[in-house]
């Protein structure tokens, strides 16, 4: 998809992009994709670490969204043959262009990511949200005001 072909390098690059696009563009896996690459080059963040990347979504519907999605990603083994067996021809060019390969460290021995993903917006639990924040986060999708709420209690670190 367009949006994946321009937004993807500059991704790769290590630029930060701001994407406005229509829904179904497929902007959410232009960003997904480099970051589970991204994932496994990195250890395992830590509560003193905080998250490697930051998703803030105007909605908490749309954050929720997001937070599905990578989540999807994040649960399910990386087995390059079952993606090859699931996916469009496009999409294994994706996957291999990505070089999305096993490193023991990162993953648990079923092939599933050992990073955790938190989604945190308003009407949900403070407490639960800190919970897990306290046991370290690699990727934060939140909503603005729930963001400013959690830094100003210094339960998140934007320090990476």
């Amino acid at each position: 998809k367009p949006v994946q072909m321009q937004g993807m390098p500059l991704i790769m690059s290590g630029r930060d992009i701001v994407i406005h696009s229509e829904t179904g563009s497929g902007k959410t896996l232009t960003y997904v994709l480099p970051l589970l690459k991204l994932l496994q080059q990195i250890p395992v963040s830590t509560p003193q670490t905080g998250p490697v990347a930051l998703i803030i979504a105007p909605t908490r519907e749309l954050a929720d969204q997001i937070h599905n999605t990578i989540s999807h990603f994040m649960l399910s083994p990386l087995i390059p043959e079952f993606m090859i067996q699931s996916y469009r021809e496009e999409d294994v060019n994706l996957v291999e262009m990505m070089n999305l390969s096993h490193s023991q460290s990162q993953f648990t021995s079923d092939g599933r990511f050992r990073h955790r993903v938190l989604g945190t917006w308003g009407g949900e639990s403070l407490p639960l949200q800190h919970m897990e924040l306290s046991k370290g986060i690699d990727i934060l999708v939140s909503t603005p005001g729930r963001l400013i709420d959690l830094l100003s209690k210094s339960w998140v670190s934007l320090q990476q």
